[in-house]
C-alpha cells in the first residue's frame, strides 16, 4: 500500500474547550503522512492560541486564517484550497477520532480501489468521554449512484447521517476538487456529499465507529427554533435541480417525498415558536412543491390527501395534530 499525503481539514470557531482533544487525536494518528490544516474562522476565544501551540509541537499542523468570520462552509472551502494531499478528510474541531481513523479509511480506499471511504460514528454528549464498544466489522461496497440513493433512502437515522455528513469520510482529491460547500447555509454537507458520490465510481463503508461526534447544545440545530433550520429546504431545491441535470428521476422523487413532510414539520415548529416569517416560508415551500408531491410515486395517497388539506387550511392541520410521515414509505 502506497503512502499518499492526506490532508485533514479542521475548521475552528469557538471550540477552545474541545480543540486540544481534537488535535491530540489527529497528531497521534497511526498513519503519519498527514497534514492538519486548521482554518481559523476568526474565533473570538483562545482557540487560535491552542492551534498555535500545536504548530510548535508538530510541523504537520498548519493554520489558515480567514479575514472575517464566514462560517463552517467557507472555512472548509478555504481548507480545501490550501490542501496538498491526495486524499482529504474533514474533522470538526469539537469532535475527535480514534488513533487509527485515517489508517483504516485509507486502507479501505486503497484495498478496494474506492474514491470515498466512510466509517460509522458514536454520539457523545458534551460532558461525556465514553468509549463505545466496537461492533463486529461489516464492510459494504456501493457504486457512487447507489451511495447517493442510500444517503436519502435509508429508514435508519444512523445510516442517513453516516452517508450524508462530511466528517466521517476520506475523499480522493479528484472527486471533490471542483466542489464547494454552499456558503452561509446549515446542512451544507448534503449537496456536497451528493455531488461527491456522483463523481465517484466506488464508495466503501465500514460500520466501525472511528469518529466521535460531540452533541453541542450551543449549536443552532440544538437550540430553540431558529429560521436558519429552513436552510435545509432551500438546499433540497438545489439538490432537485442537480438531480434533474443528472436525469435521476428516482432520487428526485425520493427527495420530494422527504422535503414536503420536512417543510410541514418546520412550519409546525415555527407556529409554536410564533415565528410568522419562518412559518410563511415553510408554507411556501409546501405549496410550490405540491405538484411534484402529488405526481411522486414514492408517496401514498393518504399523505397526498393530507398535503392537500394542509394547503387548504394549515392552521386546522396543526390544531388537529395531523402529520405526514415519509421514512416508512421510501
Amino acid at each position: 500500500m502506497s503512502n499518499n499525503l492526506i490532508s485533514v481539514i479542521v475548521p475552528i470557531y469557538k471550540t477552545e474547550k474541545y480543540l486540544t482533544q481534537c488535535l491530540e487525536s489527529l497528531i497521534k494518528q497511526s498513519y503519519k503522512m498527514i497534514e492538519i490544516i486548521c482554518v481559523d474562522d476568526c474565533s473570538p476565544d483562545d482557540s487560535i492560541t491552542i492551534a498555535n501551540d500545536f504548530v510548535k509541537r508538530d510541523s504537520r499542523v498548519k493554520i489558515v486564517h480567514q479575514q472575517s468570520n464566514m462560517g463552517l462552509a467557507e472555512a472548509r472551502n478555504s481548507g480545501m484550497a490550501a490542501a496538498k494531499g491526495d486524499y482529504i478528510a474533514f474533522v470538526d474541531s469539537d469532535d475527535w477520532v480514534t488513533n487509527d481513523y485515517i489508517e483504516v479509511l485509507y486502507g479501505l480506499a486503497q484495498r478496494n480501489d474506492a474514491d470515498i471511504s466512510v466509517c460509522s460514528y458514536a454520539r457523545s454528549l458534551i460532558w461525556s468521554d465514553k468509549i463505545y464498544k466496537q461492533d463486529t466489522e461489516t464492510v459494504i461496497e456501493y457504486s457512487g449512484r447507489d451511495a447517493a440513493r442510500k444517503m436519502f433512502s435509508s429508514n435508519d437515522y444512523q445510516t442517513d447521517v453516516c452517508m450524508t455528513v462530511a466528517w466521517n469520510k476520506l475523499f480522493k482529491r479528484e472527486v471533490i476538487q471542483n466542489l464547494k460547500f454552499p456558503k452561509g447555509k446549515l446542512y451544507e454537507d448534503q449537496p456536497f456529499a451528493l455531488k461527491a458520490y456522483y463523481n465517484s465510481k466506488k464508495v466503501i463503508v465500514t460500520n466501525r465507529k472511528l469518529y466521535f461526534y460531540r452533541r453541542n447544545h450551543l449549536s443552532i440545530t440544538m437550540q430553540k427554533f431558529n429560521i436558519r433550520v429552513l436552510d435545509e429546504l432551500d438546499l433540497y431545491d438545489d439538490i432537485k435541480k442537480f438531480l434533474i441535470d443528472q436525469n435521476d428521476r428516482y432520487l428526485f422523487d425520493v427527495v420530494v417525498a422527504r422535503k414536503v413532510p420536512l417543510a410541514i414539520s418546520r412550519y409546525v415548529a415555527a407556529c409554536y415558536a410564533h415565528d410568522d416569517p419562518a412559518s410563511k416560508k415553510a408554507y411556501n415551500h409546501v405549496t410550490k412543491e405540491i405538484g411534484n408531491y402529488l405526481k411522486c410515486k414514492k408517496t401514498s395517497w393518504r399523505n397526498k390527501v393530507k398535503i392537500i388539506l394542509f394547503v387548504l387550511s394549515s392552521r386546522l392541520f396543526v390544531l388537529h395534530g395531523l402529520d405526514v410521515k415519509y421514512r416508512e414509505e421510501i
